[in-house]
């Protein structure tokens, strides 16, 4: 879950009633209601590798337009899903038609 916002919260509370594994990436350090994990977005791409599903519903700043692009894909593993339910702007979308 890239966002710890409101829609990002409850998306993570949601997503606990299925047994599922959470990490929240976010801006600043410090624990995400609800989240297994809790990392920053400096920490992002060595988490990629080993992610399922990325949800995107962080708040569109300078620091996360276009934060899915080439290398952030090219690091997620071939069954992995990108769910964007914040900004269209979070994806580079040319990259993600690449694929």
């Amino acid at each position: 879950m890239l966002g710890a916002g409101g829609v990002a919260l409850e998306t993570v509370r949601l997503l606990k009633c299925f047994d599922t594994h959470v990490t929240v990436v976010r801006r600043r350090p410090g624990a995400a209601e609800g989240a297994d994990k809790t990392l920053t977005t400096d920490e992002l791409s060595a988490h990629l590798p080993q992610t399922d599903v990325v949800i995107l519903a962080a708040a569109l700043t300078d620091s996360t337009r276009g934060i899915i692009g080439t290398e952030a894909l090219d690091l997620l593993p071939e069954h992995a899903v990108v769910v964007n339910v914040g900004r269209g702007e979070h994806v580079v979308e040319p990259d993600l038609r690449a694929l």
